[in-house]
Order: C-alpha cells, then structure tokens, then sequence
C-alpha cells in the first residue's frame, strides 16, 4: 500500500486509529476538524497547545499524514517540499497548457507529481514520503532536488518508458 492510499481508507477519527504523540514535548495530540482550522483542513495539536506548538498534518478524513516530527525536522520538511514541488507543479509550462483549463492542468500535475516522486525514488533507493521523513532523508531531498528541473525529470520518465518498451 503506498502513503496515499490511506486517504482513501476508512477513518472514524483517532480514537479508532493509532495515537499520536508530540515529537516537541511527548503528549498526546488533538485532532483540530476542519470547521476549527484556520486552513479549513484538519490537523493535529498538541494537548498542551498554547504551551507547546507541535502539530501534524491530517488527511481529510482525520487520518494523520505520515508521523510527526520535532519542530526542526518539520521545518526542514518544509523546506524538502518547497525544493520538491516546483519539480511537478509547474510541469503545464512544459505541455504549454493554457492555465484556463483546470481539468488539463489537473492532469499533467498527477503524471508530473507522480513521475516526480518516482524519479525521488529511484535517486534515494527508499520511498520518498516527505510526511514520515527524517532530518536526513529530508536533507537528502533538498540535495536531490537542488540539481533537477522539470525538463530533466520528463526526460527521466521518456527514457524509463522507452527502456521498458524496448523489444529485448
């Protein structure tokens, strides 16, 4: 099962999936519902909030998204998404989608998002969830990233293609 699948899976809330505890502080966390959000998604808190500031990113069914991480390893999260997903979001500018065609556009970024993670895959040799990811992996990513473009993933993914097509 992949870590996307869990969006689609049955979730009745935390009590009924695993309990998570703060990487800051070792309490329990709180899932916040998107009605209480400022984001309008849900997320996990810590009890100890406004004490302690540790949170987790939720699916929107309330399942947690990955494990959670000490304020430094989700700072450096972050920064391994900011360096990830220009990599796959601007991938329209490639095809020279118009961007008044959200349905073509939500298209090629699923292909470019999918094609970008295995190519992150395929760098690092283990699954590239920046959601349970370590300070290192995260490191490791940024590192990745850093040296590619959106042109030269596409290439990746043409060449894998016509390396699996190939008659022998």
């Amino acid at each position: 099962m992949s870590a996307h699948d869990v969006y689609d899976r049955d979730y009745d809330g935390p009590e009924s999936g695993p309990e998570l505890e703060c990487a800051d502080c070792g309490s329990a966390m709180e899932l916040v519902p998107a009605e209480e959000s400022q984001y309008g998604r849900p997320f996990f808190r810590c009890w100890r909030f406004p004490d302690c500031y540790g949170t987790h990113a939720a699916h929107p069914n309330g399942y947690p998204v990955g494990t959670p991480a000490d304020a430094r390893t989700r700072a450096l999260r972050k920064r391994a998404h900011d360096a990830l997903d220009p990599l796959w979001r601007d991938a329209p500018l490639l095809y020279g989608v118009d961007a008044l065609d959200p349905k073509k556009v939500r298209i090629i970024r699923g292909r470019a998002r999918r094609r970008t993670y295995e190519w992150l895959e395929e760098r690092l040799g283990q699954p590239a969830h920046l959601g349970s990811a370590d300070a290192a992996l995260c490191r490791r990513i940024i590192f990745a990233c850093s040296r590619a473009t959106p042109e030269s993933i596409r290439a990746w993914a043409h060449a894998r293609e016509a390396e699996r097509n190939a008659p022998f």
